[in-house]
């Protein structure tokens, strides 16, 4: 069996910046702190700066991955809680210029498969990420329902378990087990 802890990154920075620059906020480091105390022998981090200082937390030895990035919204001006809900209903709804929810699913199974041919049985990697991204991969072997779009509630169902029924907090994680690199078991920690 092999473990993949799914990190979101802790809270960050209130800023007008680019999306990829947002640092974490002095709360978001001590949270993270406070949260991260796993054991583990690998672990990976999407490129943007709030997901690497989160994973910084726990070691200076990190994997950086691209396919580990946020979904990209794509045209500001048309991105809404609307819309948020839409890319739920129809995983291939994307803003102008933006990714779908399965377009951001296929780069990062292609990400997490890499991950578990790199490890061996009993081992655990933590891959730090953004929760769009970390739901599109679930949509691999779960049902994702928003249940209130305007505070962006979800309901995260794996094999008839309720895995999640709210938002997903900064940090939080969905613990995954594998079995011969299948999804055997789903859980969320906060």
């Amino acid at each position: 069996m092999k473990t993949i802890i799914l990190v979101r990154h802790s809270i960050p920075e209130k800023v007008n910046i680019e999306n990829e620059n947002i640092p974490l906020s002095k709360e978001g480091i001590e949270k993270a702190k406070e949260f991260l105390k796993f054991n583990f022998d690998y672990l990976y981090s999407s490129t943007y700066l709030r997901a690497y200082q989160t994973a910084q937390v726990l070691s200076c030895e990190i994997v950086h991955d691209e396919r580990l990035i946020e979904r990209l919204i794509g045209d500001k001006d048309t991105a809404n809680k609307k819309q948020w809900k839409m890319q739920y209903d129809n995983h291939d709804y994307k803003n102008k210029n933006g990714e779908s929810l399965n377009e951001v699913k296929q780069r990062m199974s292609a990400c997490i498969q890499d991950v578990l041919m790199s490890m061996k049985d009993n081992e655990t990697s933590i891959v730090v990420s953004h929760a769009t991204s970390i739901c599109s991969y679930l949509l691999n072997v779960c049902d994702i329902q928003v249940t209130n779009e305007k505070d962006k509630i979800r309901r995260i169902i794996f094999k008839d378990k309720v895995v999640l029924e709210g938002r997903i907090q900064k940090p939080s994680c969905f613990i995954i087990y594998y079995d011969h690199d299948e999804i055997i078991d789903v859980f969320y920690m906060e």
